[in-house]
């Protein structure tokens, strides 16, 4: 059932996997991967408890900037839920999803010292968001500026998948999602995942993708691949290719390119210094910003949450504030 029906009118509204983020830190060496798990796994200790989940965080730094940002989700049954929501109002947030019998989504990240992250994800409920449930709440997401998404695990179900396709297919809205490595993987490896997610991106508007992410859905150079994408996805206008310590290459359908590389000094934990990037991004294109400054935007924001634990706790650049204010 959905928690309620606001009369908010938001920027932003994101459509994604909501997650319990339990961060442990390993003395030891661990595998720099992601991988999906299907049963749930205790753990009984763990250094840091924080909500997560790429749009999550993406949507808190958009907070932070004062939009106004709404989530729809999928929480679970268990004591973790209200946890879940509480935290997502502290952030400023608007949860207007769904609550459903089950687990919470939740993932364990273990960190080294070496900066390595062994992610594991325990989607749950996040996969199971269906198109019946969104028909109930489209109207709210209709009056939104923009909708945000990013991936969901497709452990348990592809409903979540159907209904992002479904919702990217027919808003008339501004459409942005973060590509993430799970799409990458299913986007080369299973037929019915890749026809899904080319539905999505066939209407996203505003595409952020890695490197890595990107050789699986393309062969020859990066800057080659970049205009692959935009030939290929004709409602694509902006591709952000981010690139970690080289900085960000950004292209629009217009021909415009910027390539800025990254001046972030400290890092501390590199969780979420993506979404970061994306928060930065959107505030600037929301504001009618030239494609530099939303770049700039961008790394600024990104280079913040690398100082901080969990890519969520940290403060927002004050310059980039000043001009949001000016």
């Amino acid at each position: 059932m959905s928690t309620h029906m606001p009369n908010t009118i938001f920027n932003v509204v994101g459509f994604a996997a909501i997650n319990e983020d339990l961060i442990i830190f390993s003395e030891d060496k661990v595998p720099d991967v992601e991988v999906r798990l299907t049963e749930r796994i205790s753990v009984n200790k763990y250094d840091y408890r924080v909500l997560g989940g790429s749009v999550v965080n993406t949507l808190t730094g958009l907070a932070k900037l004062g939009f106004k940002v709404g989530i729809i989700g999928k929480v679970g049954s268990d004591e973790v839920s209200n946890w879940l929501i509480q935290e997502l109002r502290s952030r400023g947030i608007e949860f207007i999803g769904f609550k459903s019998i089950g687990y919470s989504g939740r993932t364990i990240i273990k960190i080294d010292k070496f900066g390595n992250r062994f992610i594991q994800v325990l989607p749950s409920v996040n996969d199971d968001i269906t198109i019946d449930e969104i028909l109930k709440i489209i109207h709210v997401i209709k009056r939104s500026k923009l909708i945000h998404s990013s991936t969901f695990a497709c452990i348990t179900s592809i409903n979540s998948l159907k209904t992002q396709a479904y919702l990217y297919e027919n808003l008339e809205i501004e459409k942005s999602l973060t590509f993430g490595m799970l799409y990458s993987t299913l986007y080369r490896n299973s037929t019915i995942h890749r026809e899904l997610i080319n539905k999505i991106l066939e209407n996203t508007n505003i595409l952020f993708i890695n490197r890595d992410e990107l050789k699986y859905l393309c062969s020859g150079t990066l800057i080659d691949c970049v205009d692959y994408l935009l030939t290929k996805f004709n409602k694509i206008k902006i591709v952000c290719l981010t690139m970690g310590k080289e900085g960000v290459y950004v292209k629009s359908r217009n021909g415009v390119k910027i390539r800025l590389e990254s001046f972030c000094k400290e890092i501390v934990d590199s969780t979420g210094a993506g979404d970061a990037f994306v928060a930065g991004f959107l505030a600037g294109y929301l504001l009618g910003k030239d494609l530099y400054t939303c770049t700039k935007w961008g790394i600024s924001m990104s280079c913040e949450a690398l100082k901080c634990i969990g890519g969520s706790t940290y403060e927002v650049p004050d310059e980039i504030l000043k001009e949001i204010k000016s």
